[in-house]
């Protein structure tokens, strides 16, 4: 008789939707793991990308990266207070984990939008950097540039022929750097062997793809976000002891 009292109390206690639900976020946690390494890999990702590119503006890699690195953080202290919420049933706790999904889902809301409108002013911004590291041949910056057009077999901003109104170009004519043609000498002359495509298209082709690839994976998460969200709700509604 009291086995039977103590079985239909430990029922009551922990119903079949309570152990669905919990054994559902438990599931969700583990992936949702995966999140928050990717936003940290994503931040150190993007600051090797930018460099390789020869986008140099300091300030607007290290915001993004501390976003995504912020992102990350937060990703992980909330999956530490849900399994907490989760194991323990303790309704605090989750609705501590809602506030945090609700901050979170904010922010990756707001830096989406914000990647996206800053799109066409990074456009800008590789040219004017292209045109700079330009000016500056033959000084400074001789690696950066060469490595883009060596890397993305492309010359110039617009075509191979922009060498020619440069300082350097007036100190080499009709020559143009020899990372347009992929030789090993510092000059090669312009023939069938250069690169025919500008800089300028090329370098903000690989940005459009990056900023694409932070967009999808922030969208993603928030998407997988909403659903942990519902669940933690669901779990609060049918939990009957804290």
């Amino acid at each position: 008789m009291v086995a039977e009292e103590e079985k239909e109390r430990s029922v009551k206690h922990d119903p079949p939707e309570n152990k669905f639900t919990r054994w559902g976020l438990y599931f969700y946690n583990f992936f949702y793991f995966f999140f928050s390494i990717g936003f940290f890999y994503l931040g150190i990702w993007y600051v090797f990308r930018m460099q390789m590119i020869g986008i140099t503006e300091y300030n607007l890699v290290l915001f993004i990266f501390i976003i995504l690195f912020a992102l990350g953080s937060l990703i992980m202290i909330s999956q530490v207070v849900l399994c907490s919420g989760t194991f323990w049933q303790n309704k605090t706790t989750l609705y501590v984990f809602l506030a945090l999904m609700w901050i979170i889902l904010i922010i990756q809301v707001a830096f989406t939008i914000w990647l996206y409108d800053d799109l066409p002013m990074l456009s800008s911004a590789v040219k004017y950097q292209l045109i700079t590291l330009m000016k500056v041949y033959g000084e400074d910056g001789d690696m950066t540039m060469n490595e883009i057009q060596y890397d993305y077999s492309c010359c110039g901003i617009e075509s191979y022929k922009d060498w020619y109104n440069t300082t350097w170009g007036y100190l080499h004519p009709y020559q143009i750097p020899g990372s347009c043609c992929n030789s090993f000498s510092p000059t090669c002359i312009a023939n069938m062997t250069v690169s025919n495509m500008g800089c300028d298209h090329v370098v903000s082709d690989e940005i459009f793809a990056t900023y694409s690839l932070l967009i999808t994976v922030t969208l993603f998460a928030s998407f997988y976000q909403v659903v942990g969200i519902s669940l933690a709700y669901v779990l609060t509604r049918v939990i009957h002891v804290i």
